[in-house]
């Protein structure tokens, strides 16, 4: 069963006189969701999180953090492979198929994500897959 997911870009700027509020409306069609919405500590503590999508079946990426922490795919230690995203706190990833701005970030399939940061916090992903 194919799932869609509406997904509402809007922004603006209310401080700049005469500038419109800038919106985009985008659909994209999977067949899951998948949530990630998790704590994770402060310092050296790894967050170990287990969740697997083939890159080849993501339509839709989302991943936010309210603090600033690296996320990787697959291992730790990245010795064998994975990718290594650096959250930035309140700046959400998005990436969606049908841009076609570039490709998708995730260059091998996941099995695994690890979370790690000086600061505890929050993180939320969701994958259209």
């Amino acid at each position: 069963m194919a799932i869609g997911a509406a997904i509402k870009v809007s922004g603006g700027s209310s401080s700049v006189a005469g500038y419109p509020a800038i919106n985009a409306n985008f659909d994209e069609i999977g067949e899951a969701v998948l949530d990630v919405n998790t704590g994770i500590s402060s310092g050296s503590t790894i967050t170990a999180m287990i969740i697997g999508f083939a890159v080849a079946d993501i339509q839709h990426i989302c991943m936010l953090s309210n603090v600033n922490m690296t996320l990787r795919t697959n291992f730790v230690d990245q010795t064998a492979g994975g990718d290594t995203f650096e959250l930035v706190a309140g700046r959400p990833l998005i990436w969606n198929a049908g841009d076609g701005y570039f490709p998708c970030p995730f260059t091998e399939n996941v099995v695994a994500l690890f979370a790690f940061g000086q600061s505890a916090g929050q993180l939320r992903c969701r994958f259209l897959v």
